[in-house]
């Protein structure tokens, strides 16, 4: 390519999305990647030593409309059922966090196998998410953001995302 209209820096799902979202708009994208593969967190690998990793993100949590617009299952994606997945955060000390973003501790890796932690009650209740968004019409494609409640001094548990655009 000798002229590029728009460059993504990062071939991870987010990446990859807008540039197929630009280049379906007209747009002439190149996309950089450090890494040999694309992907980013969707891609499998090693992490540490000699834990196989499948993905380090879930599977399968594209948007709906994402899927759809950029026509994924002619192209080979299927979706997972993803009402049990989720993410956890592992320190270098063991101590695992079900979010990088704010201090969230649901077990210790040197401790607990990660099967346990992922399965803990603790674990459990940051999934569950927000109490405030129970009955939400949108909350099985949003779950707010319990990051940004803990930054404005809320209860990530109890109180929502401050800037969810929902009333009520």
């Amino acid at each position: 390519m000798t002229h590029a209209d728009i460059i993504i820096v990062g071939a991870g799902h987010n990446g990859l999305v807008a540039a197929a979202y630009l280049a379906k708009a007209g747009k002439r994208v190149l996309v950089l990647e450090r890494n040999a593969a694309p992907g980013g967190q969707l891609a499998a690998g090693l992490l540490g030593t000699g834990f196989d990793a499948p993905a380090l993100h879930p599977g399968g949590q594209l948007r709906p409309d994402i899927v759809r617009d950029l026509e994924l299952a002619r192209h080979g994606f299927a979706t997972a059922d993803n009402s049990d997945a989720s993410y956890v955060s592992l320190l270098p000390d063991g101590e695992v966090h079900a979010c990088r973003k704010f201090p969230s501790p649901i077990g210790d890796i040197n401790r607990q196998s990660l099967e346990e932690i992922y399965r803990s009650a603790a674990a459990c209740t940051y999934r569950r998410g927000c109490r405030e968004c129970d009955g939400c019409r949108v909350r099985a494609v949003c779950g707010g953001c319990l990051a940004v409640a803990f930054g404005c001094g809320l209860d990530p548990l109890a109180r929502k995302d401050p800037a969810c655009f929902i009333k009520g």
